[in-house]
């Protein structure tokens, strides 16, 4: 007990860890967030993160990629509506551009905008399911200040238009 008990006090107390738990919290509070495979990656990180981090150190060490890409993830989660640009996000995590690019690729599975677009069009199927609300208003909350690129990007991402998907 008291090993185990230092050993999650030591996890704790790493900053990164802390953050890591902090955005999976946010995430899993949100209407719909535990349902939302927006989620997966950072709940993976988190629980791989954890699983093995029988000492904080030796998990950041293995997981210093991920913890790299923390704070981009955290700002897609929080501002997916907004504007967002890779420079925006590789400075938020102070790394290159190219270095960011690869290792969000490898730690997230995808681009950095395609992880951004999954955001949005979940987001966007979640108000048309859930909401009365124009298409037009969903397309703005979700980010795209133009109807029909939302419509295009939609019906790329789900194979129907925003209107078909809500019939349903």
């Amino acid at each position: 007990f008291t090993q185990e008990k230092e050993r999650q006090d030591g996890i704790l107390r790493d900053e990164n860890c802390r953050a890591l738990l902090d955005i999976l919290r946010g995430e899993m509070d949100r209407p719909g967030g535990g349902e939302r495979t927006i989620c997966a990656p950072l709940l993976l990180a988190g629980l791989h993160m954890l699983a093995r981090a029988s000492e904080a150190c030796a998990a950041l060490r293995e997981n210093a990629g991920l913890t790299a890409v923390l704070p981009a993830l955290h700002c897609m989660a929080q501002r997916y509506a907004e504007p967002l640009t890779v420079p925006e996000l590789a400075a938020l995590c102070h790394l290159s551009e190219s270095y960011f690019r690869s290792l969000f690729r490898k730690h997230v599975g995808s681009t950095p905008l395609a992880y951004l677009t999954r955001m949005r069009m979940l987001a966007a199927a979640e108000a048309l399911r859930d909401t009365d609300k124009p298409v037009a208003a969903i397309a703005a909350d979700s980010g795209y200040a133009d109807l029909s690129a939302f419509n295009r990007q939609f019906n790329r991402f789900y194979g129907l238009s925003p209107r078909d998907y809500r019939r349903g």
